[in-house]
């Protein structure tokens, strides 16, 4: 038995995982009876089902597994199967479930079924994709390469406690327990669809111009100088705003080369 707190709460304390089997509404996994000397309903992590393997005595676990067109994968809940090279459709499945995720099916951890899940977005072959909140800066997963130009890997690490996703730094939500990530913000004037975003516009951090990394879509933080305005010593040195949200020099700030933070230049 464990305390209502843990139940549900994106960490697995069960070996199985089944405490994290059913949640807001969706249901990862199944429920079966298992062969054996101690035959009893048994929960099947989603990683059981569709693996060639019966776990469960009528073999349920292993139905309604079928190939589909790899076109495909961005539109349904499938994994891809290194062993046959297909994309597998699973039956009675959920994505994004909170495990440690084997390499080979990182897959499992894009086009998350239940919205809360969702860390990001980004492309993959072209196809908007949404990204697990069990993916983001997770290695040796995010070694693999899962969206276009590896934007999944544009992690920093702020603390000795917090290693987030660049994007989600600075934009109004702690996900930080010491709020590293709502501290040192330098927004710049400019907006742009991000790399990981969907349709609407961000404001562009000063610290993201002109630092190797492309945030946006159009790829104009990285037009260096490009029409970047600077204060005339190196294109580090950025254009601030004033109050009434003007370009000025008077509130410049200074991109730090370690592509990490801003900081105000006076």
């Amino acid at each position: 038995h464990l305390p209502r707190s843990l139940v549900c709460d994106g960490v697995c304390d069960c070996l199985r995982c089944d405490d994290e089997a059913v949640c807001n509404g969706f249901r990862y996994g199944m429920y079966c009876f298992t062969p054996g000397p101690m035959y009893f309903m048994q929960y099947i992590d989603p990683y059981l089902i569709c693996d060639r393997t019966s776990d469960c005595d009528t073999g349920a676990d292993e139905h309604n597994c079928m190939a589909i067109n790899k076109e495909n994968y961005h539109k349904t809940h499938i994994l891809y199967d290194y062993a046959t090279m297909q994309y597998i459709k699973v039956a009675n499945y959920s994505r994004c479930f909170p495990m440690l995720i084997p390499r080979y099916r990182y897959l499992d951890q894009t086009n998350c079924t239940d919205p809360s899940k969702v860390g990001l977005w980004c492309k993959r072959d072209g196809f908007t994709i949404s990204l697990s909140v069990h993916i983001l800066c997770r290695k040796p997963i995010s070694t693999i390469g899962i969206c276009d130009g590896r934007a999944e890997d544009l992690c920093r690490s702020l603390s000795d406690t917090c290693l987030l996703h660049k994007h989600k730094i600075c934009d109004g939500i702690a996900d930080c327990d010491d709020l590293a990530d709502e501290s040192n913000c330098f927004p710049t004037n400019r907006t742009c669809r991000l790399v990981t975003g969907l349709q609407q516009q961000s404001r562009l951090q000063a610290s993201w111009v002109g630092d190797g990394e492309k945030d946006c879509e159009d790829g104009i933080d990285e037009e260096v100088p490009g029409d970047w305005g600077t204060c005339g010593r190196t294109p580090f040195v950025r254009l601030g705003l004033t109050a009434a949200g003007k370009e000025s020099c008077e509130n410049a700030f200074r991109c730090s080369r370690s592509r990490d933070t801003a900081q105000r230049f006076l």
